[in-house]
């Protein structure tokens, strides 16, 4: 038993794909890659999502609300049993909040649009 999640992904042509998924209520994401190189991929990517946590300290039932709206895009490298992800990317729209559900929440913090980095090592064993 799950809840409500669709998703695509579609081979444009030999080492280039389009992705994306849903998840409902509250997250999109896209990406477009395509494989350069022997073990390089440039990506590009969109999300918006909204998750909830709990949180000790507040009230109740209430949650911590992140909600967040990002760009990214740069180059990985992978092999069969290890990853390496560079990413930059701009993140907007983000903000902190807390309440039951999405239909009464209180802001707490509204985060200022701005560049990041990230990086990602991934192993296999």
């Amino acid at each position: 038993m799950g809840f409500p999640a669709s998703s695509l992904e579609y081979e444009v042509s030999p080492g280039v794909r389009i992705s994306a998924s849903y998840e409902f209520p509250y997250s999109v994401d896209a990406e477009i890659s395509a494989n350069v190189l022997d073990h390089w991929t440039l990506f590009a990517a969109f999300s918006d999502a909204e998750r909830a946590f709990a949180a000790a300290g507040l009230r109740g039932s209430d949650r911590l609300f992140s909600s967040r709206r990002g760009l990214r895009g740069t180059p990985t490298q992978a092999r069969a049993s290890a990853e390496v992800l560079a990413a930059a990317g701009w993140g907007f729209d983000r903000s902190l909040k807390t309440g039951f559900d999405d239909r009464a929440l209180t802001n707490i913090s509204v985060l200022q649009s701005g560049f990041y980095l990230r990086v990602q090592l991934s192993f296999a064993f």
